[in-house]
C-alpha cells in the first residue's frame, strides 16, 4: 500500500486487506501446487504459497544448496576455497594487506580479496570502453566480497 511510505499516524487508523484469488489457470501453471510472490513496495516481503488441494507435488527447486568445502567452513564463507594459498586461482603475488597471512583469518582474508580482485578484473567488458557497465559488471563480485567478509 503506498500510504504506508506516510507517517505511521496518517494510515494507522485504517483498515488493509489483501486478497488472491487463485483461478484455476493460475494453479495448473504452479511448479508443484507453489506459486512464489514479491512485493516490490515493502521490504524483504516475499514467500511461498502453497496450494492446497493440488493434486502435483513436482516443486522445483529455486536453487541448489550450497556446499561449503574444509576452507569455506572454517572461514565461514562461500566459493572461496579455489582462491586460497593453494587454490587454483590462488594470488600468491599480490598483498591485499599487511601481515604475514598465517592466521585462519587472514588466510581467509587473502582468498576473499583475491576472489574479489580476481572476478572483478575477469568478469568484465573485454574491451573496458563502457565505464558505466564495467562498474556495474566489478560491482557484483565486489558486494559478494562485502558479504563473505561479513561472514568471518
Amino acid at each position: 500500500e503506498p500510504e504506508f511510505f506516510y507517517p505511521r499516524c496518517d494510515w494507522e487508523g485504517s483498515t488493509y486487506k489483501a486478497v488472491l484469488n487463485i483461478t484455476e489457470d493460475v494453479a495448473a501453471a504452479s511448479i508443484g501446487g507453489v506459486i512464489y510472490y514479491f512485493c516490490h513496495i515493502h521490504s524483504k516481503m516475499s514467500g511461498k504459497i502453497i496450494i492446497e488441494g493440488s493434486d502435483r507435488t513436482d516443486e522445483e527447486a529455486l536453487y541448489a544448496p550450497v556446499v561449503n568445502d574444509e576452507f569455506d567452513k572454517e572461514c565461514g564463507s562461500s566459493g572461496v576455497s579455489m582462491y586460497a594459498e593453494d587454490g587454483a586461482r590462488n594470488c600468491k603475488e599480490l598483498q591485499f594487506f599487511g601481515g604475514s597471512k598465517d592466521t585462519q583469518f587472514e588466510k581467509c582474508l587473502q582468498a576473499i580479496n583475491c576472489q574479489m580482485h580476481w572476478e572483478m578484473f575477469t568478469k568484465t567488458t573485454v574491451d573496458g570502453s563502457n565505464n558505466i557497465a564495467t562498474f556495474m559488471q566489478q560491482m557484483i563480485p565486489h558486494h559478494i566480497n562485502a558479504v563473505n567478509m561479513a561472514k568471518i
